[in-house]
Parts: structure tokens; C-alpha cells; sequence
């Protein structure tokens, strides 16, 4: 390496961080007791200095040949924490996990409140009711204390169900990082309000100081799949195209492929409203009816929720058939073995929608389409948007009409006109 003139660093070469303060050196002179060279060492996942101590004797001929020391540095560490150990929580901490396990640089936690099974997680590292017999990554730690699992977070990566969304933003924000970033994982809206669940994170943080980015996570990722190594695919979305960035490298692996989008209001839509699709789905499976019945209301359902998010804001490239928030989530919820696709497939076979219900609570299965219905019904009224089939779904799950009447209803409607000759 060239030596730099007058004794100064050469361009893009560090000054040696201590011999100048050791030996009271001051301004100029300190730089004259060394420099640093600074490498990545990626055998050893740290930030190497080279410290070259330099010989004063001013004819360059007569002075020693450099001696080098090696002084490793750790890495910044970057602590990562899935807020939320139900089966979703479970599979991405483990991803993570996985993904993270030779890598001293993350932290991985996971958070839960419920003191019991987090104590059962910990002690067996294993999921007791979803995941008996799947291993957790030692990488992850379980934990049910907030304050540890929430400050200095540089990710948070919220796992609790849509409408445990606001309580759990409330009980986060004194304890977040301003500057930290939320990652939703939730497909849902608020009930009541029909907000959209970043609009709720933010009404909630933004008050107590938090600066950060919020974005979410959606597309055909259900956890049995994702904790069993599959290839899947998935969205982030932020509205800081740096943030979605970010995170797309920072989840994607040779198992998960994350596609970034900063349209954030349509994949929030598109997981939501794909979610009272499913339960059309079902219904559909559970009438017999045969496979070209279900993707005729699937697909007609599909042009109406797409009409509805665009008039409330969503953006067309969202709603495209490349889409992991929309194509790609939709069909996996709708042909695949999904809990709303199944809530739906009860209703179908004869059981009420209260039976239906307590058969998903007996095996712990939340359905959040059944809560989405209600808001993206109200949502269409509000904009004026046509859904004849989002209406006829809620009709069935709440005023009672029986599924095989919303079907004759349904095909008995006016014939439409598609193109250019519509109107």
C-alpha cells in the first residue's frame, strides 16, 4: 500500500483510534502515530481494523517494515422481535431463526403474553398447540416480558390478530424506539371504524412520539407452509420506498421470495378483503358445487373488492394477477386448506355461522374474514361501490340467509356487459 504524504491518512483510510490520545497528541500530530485500514472480514462476520504502527524516522530507506495488529470489532447488532407467539408468530420466529443462525449480528425475540405458554415455548422449544414437534432455532429468544422485548427494537413485527391491533399499538408505545419500523402482519380491518390497520398503528404512536416507518406483510404465506421450509412469496409494503426496500432484502431468502410495493393502503385492502372471498369459497365447497361454480364467484367477487379499493385509494399494479397480496393470496385462500376457506365450508355443509364459529374457537383458529365482512359491506355502502356478492356473503353470516337462496339470488341477476360497450 502506498505510503500517504506528509504522514497524513491516505484517502478513504481511517486515523488510528488511540495512539494519538495515548501519547497527548493534539490536532495534526496525532495522525502521525498511525493509521487504520479498515476491511470486511466475511469469514468471521466482523469489522477487521488493520493498526499499522509507523516509525517516525524521517528518511523513509532507514525505517522498519510496518508492524500489523488484528483487532476485530462486532458488527452493530440489530434486534428483531415477532410481537405476537400464535401459529403465524411461531413459524416467522422460526424463520428467522433459521435464517439468522450463523449470524451473531441479530437478535431474534419472540414476544408473548401469556406467561404459561410462553414458559412451555421456552422450556421445549416447541409450540405446544400448533407446533409440538417443530423445533425453534436456540437463535430465537422466547420471552413474556414487553419492556424487554419491545425497546430497542429496530424491527417490530406485529403478529396479534386485526382487532387486537390498536390494544397492542397502545400497549407498545411508550416502550418503542421513535425511529423504529412496525411491520403489520395482521390481514384485516378495524371493526366499527373499517380503518385500515396502519391508520390504526399510527393514530396510536404517533401521539407518544414515534417517528418511524410502518409497513405490512402480506401474500400466500400461511404458517403451516412457511414453518415447513416451502418456496413462497410475499409482499412488503411502505409507503418509503427505502423502508420496503430495506425490508424486502432483509426477510427474503432462498425459501421466501419478498416483492416490495409502496402502495401500502391496496395490499392492506387486498389481505383483507381476500380473506371474505375465502369464506365465499367455502360456502361454495361446502354446497358440492363444482370447481367452475367457486371460481365464478371468486372471480366476480374479486371485481368487486378491486372497484372498492381502488375508490378508496388502493393502487391498480396491487390488484394485478402478478400480485402476491392479491393473486397469489387470494388463490392459495380460496383453493388451499386456509381457515376462513374452512369457516365457509361449515356454513356450507348446514352448520350456523354461531357453530361454525365455535368449531374455529375449539381449534384455536381465528377467522378474521368474518369481522371484514361486516366492515368491507359497510365500505361499499360508504362509497357508493356495487358488491353483490361481498353483500350476499354478509347477508348469509349476518342477517341468516341460507347460502343456497344467495346463490340463486346471485344468478338471477341482470346480465352485464364487459368492454367497450358497457354503459
Amino acid at each position: 500500500m502506498p505510503e500517504p504524504e506528509g504522514g497524513h491518512p491516505a484517502q478513504g483510510e481511517i486515523p488510528h483510534p488511540g495512539r494519538g490520545a495515548q501519547e497527548g497528541l493534539q490536532g495534526g500530530e496525532a495522525h502521525n502515530a498511525g493509521y487504520a485500514r479498515r476491511r470486511g472480514d466475511h469469514r468471521h462476520d466482523r469489522v477487521v481494523f488493520e493498526v499499522c504502527d509507523q516509525d517516525q524516522t524521517p528518511d523513509r530507506r532507514l525505517r522498519p517494515r510496518l508492524q500489523t495488529r488484528r483487532l476485530q470489532v462486532p458488527k452493530p447488532l440489530m434486534k428483531l422481535t415477532v410481537y405476537g407467539a400464535g401459529a403465524f408468530g411461531f413459524a416467522l420466529a422460526h424463520y428467522l431463526g433459521l435464517k439468522f443462525t450463523s449470524d451473531d449480528s441479530v437478535q431474534v425475540l419472540l414476544y408473548g403474553r401469556d406467561a404459561d405458554l410462553i414458559s412451555r415455548i421456552r422450556t421445549a422449544r416447541v409450540h405446544p398447540i400448533h407446533y409440538p414437534t417443530v423445533p425453534l432455532p436456540m437463535r430465537v429468544k422466547v420471552t413474556e416480558d414487553e419492556e424487554e422485548a419491545v425497546k430497542g427494537a429496530d424491527l417490530l413485527i406485529l403478529c396479534v390478530p386485526a382487532q387486537s391491533v390498536r390494544e397492542a399499538s397502545r400497549s407498545i408505545a411508550e416502550l418503542i424506539d421513535p425511529k423504529a419500523t412496525i411491520l403489520n402482519t395482521a390481514k384485516g380491518l378495524e371493526l366499527g371504524s373499517c380503518k385500515r390497520l396502519s391508520v390504526v398503528i399510527r393514530e396510536e404512536l404517533v401521539p407518544k412520539g414515534f417517528e418511524g416507518d410502518i409497513a405490512a406483510f402480506s401474500g400466500g404465506t400461511i404458517a403451516s407452509e412457511m414453518i415447513m421450509g416451502a418456496a413462497l412469496g410475499a409482499e412488503v409494503a411502505c409507503e418509503n420506498p427505502e423502508t420496503a426496500r430495506r425490508l424486502q432484502m432483509l426477510l427474503s431468502s432462498a425459501t421466501l421470495r419478498i416483492y416490495a410495493n409502496t402502495d401500502i393502503i391496496g395490499v392492506e385492502y387486498a389481505g383483507a378483503f381476500k380473506n371474505v372471498i375465502a369464506i365465499g369459497a367455502g360456502i361454495s365447497d361446502g354446497l358440492n358445487n363444482p370447481h367452475g361454480t367457486k371460481t365464478l364467484l371468486v372471480s366476480r367477487a374479486s371485481a368487486e373488492v378491486k372497484r372498492l379499493a381502488l375508490r378508496l385509494g388502493a393502487k391498480e399494479h396491487t390488484f394485478s394477477a402478478e400480485s402476491q397480496a392479491w393473486a397469489n393470496d387470494l388463490w392459495m385462500s380460496c383453493t388451499g386448506n386456509t381457515r376462513n376457506r374452512f369457516f365457509g365450508e361449515l356454513i356450507g355443509r348446514g352448520l350456523s355461522v354461531e357453530e361454525a364459529l365455535k368449531v374455529m374457537r375449539r381449534e384455536r383458529k381465528l377467522v378474521e374474514g368474518y369481522y371484514t365482512a361486516k366492515a368491507a359491506y359497510q365500505l361499499a355502502r360508504r362509497c357508493g361501490v356495487e358488491t353483490p356478492i361481498i353483500d350476499a356473503i354478509y347477508s348469509v353470516l349476518y342477517l341468516g340467509e341460507d347460502p343456497r337462496e344467495a346463490m340463486r339470488r346471485l344468478m338471477s341477476r341482470s346480465p352485464k356487459f364487459l368492454g367497450e360497450g358497457a354503459g
